[in-house]
């Protein structure tokens, strides 16, 4: 059908087209213009038959053939200047051109015509959906970084050499930490030790520095590497395919570098080596562990102070998780001719007012014309309601995100 116009123009004088052909045999075809026979292109003496495949094509010349049986997509190119033409597998659709093709986007619940997402990450491991698409791995589901070996550790004169220990955590992609505290350790020799043994250890026979921060470059059964005297916390890091590593000094320990501290997630019986429960939510109270260590929350209880408030909705309203006298209210001013109503607002959220008059049993309450969906802001938020009844009129502001 050489009306079909099916081809649009992507370039000076290249056509393209995606196909999709279902078990189709015995293929033929010609490229024609202005959707008519007037003007076509095949090709005498074809000599490529297996796909990619392409050639020069030849004005009025016999069908090009393709092999086989053809079942999925196919692109089909060709330049009008220099009759280059080409036949090979298309790409899935990407209407977005962000790298996911759209069907894997809508099966993960991602929107395949925003390019934006392919730099998100909804399930927080150490992947954004475009590596997770590249990787073949779920962008809603938490993945441990790859790596070739089965744990590694950092064994030392201060642990008694024991590479069982595995203290050390994947981090990023073939990229090992621990983070470790010392009180005026002197003497301090450590290697790297893999799988739970020493048959697969690295030290350093050039080391030149002893002298926190250093780093350098492992080698296999090198000699131990030695550091001056430690006092506070370190970050031991070694990277299985560089060999690269390197030991400084840090303000704070988070071995699995998911954002919280290593004694909080000791103390509240979370894993210091995996940051996978960092996401997790363990009282199910709607506030993941991660939140509940930022708000100082417990994540083993919905309310965290006993005020009868749970940490999710002082979470929403901004009060303290851990003190029960912190509460959201709103303050209704004294002037009674310009009423106003101020509270402690935060970003993020969205507030709404309402108002109820006569008795509060069995109150009716009702939104504020003009003061709903108040977009939040840090610091105290005030609303002039301007000059209210005489009649009594009682208030309360919603919170939400």
């Amino acid at each position: 059908n050489a009306g079909a116009n099916n081809m649009r123009l992507i370039a000076d004088g290249t056509w393209r087209a995606d196909l999709a052909l279902t078990n189709q045999s015995g293929v033929e075809f010609k490229f024609a213009a202005n959707g008519n026979w007037t003007t076509n292109w095949g090709e005498y003496d074809q000599l490529l038959t297996n796909l990619p495949m392409g050639g020069a094509a030849d004005w009025e010349s016999d069908n090009i053939v393709l092999p086989g049986t053809l079942d999925g997509r196919y692109r089909f190119t060709f330049n009008e200047y220099t009759r280059g033409y080409r036949v090979e597998l298309a790409p899935e659709p990407d209407a977005d051109s962000d790298g996911m093709p759209d069907a894997w986007e809508t099966a993960h619940g991602l929107n395949p015509l925003n390019a934006s997402d392919a730099g998100g990450n909804p399930d927080h491991d150490a992947y954004n959906n475009l590596q997770e698409y590249q990787h073949d791995t779920d962008p809603n589901a938490w993945n441990w970084p790859r790596t070739t070996l089965g744990g590694m550790c950092v064994a030392a004169s201060f642990n008694g050499w024991a590479p069982s220990l595995t203290n050390m955590c994947l981090v990023a992609d073939y990229t090992w930490r621990w983070d470790a505290a010392f009180t005026n350790l002197s003497g301090v020799e450590f290697k790297f030790a893999a799988n739970g043994g020493w048959t697969t250890n690295w030290g350093d026979n050039d080391q030149s520095d002893t002298n926190v921060p250093f780093s350098g470059s492992g080698e296999s059964y090198g000699a131990n590497i030695r550091a001056d005297t430690l006092t506070g916390s370190y970050r031991f890091m070694f990277n299985e395919q560089t060999l690269a590593y390197s030991l400084e000094a840090i303000a704070t320990r988070d071995t699995d570098g998911d954002g919280i501290e290593d004694g909080w997630e000791a103390d509240h019986g979370l894993n210091p080596k995996s940051g996978e429960d960092a996401w997790a939510d363990a009282d199910s109270d709607g506030l993941a562990n991660h939140d509940e260590f930022s708000l100082d929350g417990d994540p083993g209880d919905g309310d965290t102070d006993g005020d009868g408030a749970g940490d999710l909705a002082e979470a929403i309203a901004g009060t303290g998780l851990a003190n029960a006298d912190s509460f959201f209210a709103a303050d209704p001013g004294t002037s009674p001719t310009n009423f106003a109503l101020s509270w402690p607002g935060a970003t993020g959220r969205v507030y709404d007012v309402y108002s109820a008059t006569g008795s509060l049993v069995n109150a009716a309450w009702n939104p504020v014309a003009g003061f709903t969906s108040i977009t939040g802001s840090a610091g105290t938020m005030t609303v002039n309601l301007g000059p209210r009844p005489l009649a009594a009129e009682f208030f309360k502001v919603k919170v939400s995100r």
